[in-house]
């Protein structure tokens, strides 16, 4: 059966519905293809390939038809973009005030992603290291003094990826930070 994914012309193989009033038809999204719109199966795209659709009488079936339209239930998600992490306190320098008081780690994202956070000190931040991306495309991740302290001073590297709700992994992204909390 032809069907278009993406405004390219796929096929789908019979997989089941043999002596059943239902056919079932089956297709692997190939890595790298999505369709933001929705599948949809082609006018006249039922092709036999050698194969027979006979009623209970013998006859051979009518396979002309309309074509179905993009269905959004049936989206093709295969990528999803790194997450962006923005400047961390202003300048991306953790002074001693900010040290104490603690500050957010924030960015964007696609809504419903979880991002995931990694630190070159390997620290576990004490609120966790993910975080779900809300529906206005933002995140962000508290960082409180304790975190700091385990940073020690100097630079820190923060990496970002998200998955998104398909399962897709982004690559990562990293910003680097220093903290400098001595006067």
């Amino acid at each position: 059966m032809a069907i278009d994914v993406g405004g390219t012309t796929q096929y789908a193989s019979y997989s089941a519905g043999s002596s059943s009033n239902t056919l079932q038809f089956t297709y692997t999204i190939a890595a790298g293809q999505s369709d933001a719109d929705g599948i949809s199966v082609n006018a006249n795209g039922l092709s036999l390939n050698g194969g027979t659709i006979k009623d209970s009488s013998g006859n051979n079936a009518v396979l002309t038809h309309a074509s179905v339209a993009n269905n959004a239930s049936y989206l093709v998600d295969t990528t999803v973009a790194a997450p962006v992490i923005n400047a961390v306190a202003i300048d991306d320098v953790v002074n001693g005030t900010e040290a104490t008081a603690g500050f957010n780690l924030t960015g964007t994202g696609e809504a419903g992603a979880t991002v995931s956070l990694s630190l070159s000190s390997g620290r576990t931040l004490t609120a966790g290291n993910t975080v779900v991306v809300g529906t206005d495309g933002t995140w962000s991740k508290a960082v409180d003094a304790a975190d700091v302290t385990a940073f020690g001073q100097g630079v820190e590297i923060v990496t970002a990826t998200q998955t998104d709700r398909a399962g897709n992994v982004s690559a990562s992204i990293a910003r680097e930070i220093s903290v400098d909390t001595t006067v």
